[in-house]
């Protein structure tokens, strides 16, 4: 699906960032070839779209039979929300040809987002987009009453200087203002220490003693997702994110969640597999030559959360619906 642009531009690239019309700074090519894809050279293919659909169908009738909802999310690349900014005209969107081909449910928020929910120097969505995209996926499992107060957490949004992912790869470095959530008293993030932190095998995880539901989130998905965490774990008491390509169902089964999440970036659409290639997750770090190092804290913690059922876990909620912060405490609680 190809969208319009205005008169000819002439671009910059640095470091792989291209300089765009407004000084928006968007990936060139990066391992995904985005400058190609922009131009239609990567289109839809028939085997990853119907490896795409395949595995949505599979997530949700293994969810179903577990009594969890299930949603999907297709994040769209900046260039496609952004395309008046990009110099190629007539640009290409591979989320869009799926939505267009698959009668599928999943969320595809490019529709509603607009040049204010991304970053000029990163490649992200920013607060603004993520608050709407929140919106949009309460709707879609069922808590469509709780959207207009995340939509309303805009009035609570804090600005500062933000140098993003993009900027900081152009010398001098570029920075923004930017809005961003405010601190949560009530929530405490945890992770598995993996460095660098951004790749697969990653797992944070935020507890909330003051949620907006009393619920459990399992999100399997990238940077896009990973940066929600803000938001999510404000609506959600505990919301676990594993940095993954694919719906690990041996981690569904460990945490036994109410929700789950699973999201892909549009640029790494051609690389759809089947769920059934999927390594178990943790094993994924020591594959690629990665060594978790987690604080005795984050241990406890994510040790209770991942044995739903076990009496580390029901202490940790007992924990936090009592307003207290769980941690190292558990530990004197047996396997």
């Amino acid at each position: 699906m190809f969208s319009k642009l205005g008169a000819k531009f002439r671009p910059e690239v640095e470091n792989d960032v291209l300089i765009g019309r407004n000084g928006t700074l968007f990936i060139h090519q990066g391992g995904h070839k985005l400058y190609d894809q922009a131009q239609g050279k990567r289109p839809l293919k028939p085997l990853e779209r119907d490896a795409f659909a395949r595995n949505l169908e599979e997530r949700r009738a293994y969810c179903d039979e577990r009594r969890v909802r299930y949603a999907h999310l297709l994040s769209p690349d900046k260039q496609v929300v952004m395309a008046e900014d990009h110099p190629v005209r007539n640009l290409y969107s591979i989320g869009a040809a799926v939505r267009e081909e698959l009668d599928t449910p999943f969320i595809w928020p490019a529709p509603y987002l607009g040049r204010e929910d991304y970053f000029v120097t990163d490649s992200h969505w920013n607060t603004i987009g993520q608050l709407k995209v929140a919106e949009a996926f309460l709707c879609e499992i069922g808590l469509a009453e709780h959207a207009p107060t995340v939509g309303g957490w805009r009035e609570e949004l804090v600005e500062r200087s933000y140098n993003g992912d993009l900027g900081l790869k152009l010398k001098p470095a570029r920075s923004e203002m930017a809005s961003f959530m405010p601190p949560n008293h009530a929530t405490t993030q945890y992770h598995n220490g993996l460095e660098p932190a951004g790749n697969e095998g990653t797992v944070r995880a935020v507890v909330n003693s003051d949620p907006l539901v009393r619920q459990t989130l399992l999100v399997f998905g990238t940077s896009s997702t990973q940066i929600m965490l803000p938001i999510l774990g404000r609506i959600f008491e505990v919301t676990v994110h594993c940095r993954a390509r694919f719906m690990h169902r041996e981690i569904v089964d460990m945490v036994r969640p109410d929700v789950v999440l699973t999201q892909n970036q549009e640029r790494y659409f051609w690389e759809t597999r089947s769920d059934k290639n999927a390594l178990p997750f943790f094993m994924i770090p020591h594959v690629v030559g990665r060594v978790p190092k987690y604080s005795d804290k984050a241990l406890e913690v994510l040790g209770a959360i991942f044995t739903h059922g076990s009496l580390r876990h029901d202490a940790m909620m007992r924990m936090i619906r009592n307003g207290k912060v769980p941690g190292a405490n558990l530990k004197r609680i047996q396997p």
